[in-house]
């Protein structure tokens, strides 16, 4: 095949051409193709989940062992929450935690609000706590994506707005996410899509 005796760096470009820039994002990981997330479980070529249906990753494997680098450093991963980036982080193997960049999640986890339900059903402001469940998992995962350099949290804005600086000054997670160092770029957004800029939390 003319193309594989083609120069590395040159197919490497072909590749960057073909391949679309683009966002993956999921509502629900519970929702998505169970039989992709499994096959993707253990697999250190970080193919099976979730990239596989780019059809260039499918043509051989050769071709897939190339491109698929390259696919991941292209898409913008959008994730509800925490406990969707833990599954997809783990999902995606090696090669995905290594050329991952740009990365989007809201800074919340269905089971902190699971287990705050639990503890008080009747409460009326749930979600207006920093999430302290799987927060570590979290920020180990975050730091192994070596080539991660953008990076936009989503946060309640009532949560941010009211919060007093001793309490994301103190708090576990927030302390441990600022820990993550090679980032170029950090955004702090709102629930509703918009960048929260003019408070202390941003700022600090």
């Amino acid at each position: 095949m003319f193309f594989n005796k083609l120069p590395k760096e040159l197919r490497d470009k072909i590749y960057l051409f073909a391949l679309p820039i683009e966002e993956w994002s999921i509502g629900d990981v519970d929702s998505s193709n169970e039989l992709d997330f499994a096959g993707g479980i253990g697999d250190l070529t970080g193919f099976y989940f979730p990239l596989s249906s780019l059809a260039m990753l499918r043509v051989n494997k050769q071709m897939r062992q190339e491109a698929l680098p390259l696919a991941y450093r292209r898409t913008v991963f959008h994730l509800d929450d925490m406990d969707d980036l833990i599954r997809l982080l783990i999902a995606v193997g090696d090669i995905g935690r290594d050329n991952i960049e740009s990365l989007e999640l809201a800074w919340q986890s269905r089971t902190d609000f699971e287990c705050q339900w639990d503890e008080d059903p009747v409460a009326s402001e749930h979600s207006l706590t920093l999430p302290a469940f799987h927060v570590g998992k979290c920020v180990k995962l975050l730091k192994q994506c070596k080539r991660l350099r953008f990076l936009r949290l989503y946060f309640e804005r009532d949560l941010v707005q009211h919060m007093s600086p001793n309490v994301y000054e103190s708090d576990p997670g927030i302390c441990e996410l600022r820990s993550i160092h090679g980032i170029e770029r950090v955004e702090i957004w709102d629930l509703g899509y918009e960048p929260l800029k003019k408070c202390g939390f941003v700022e600090w």
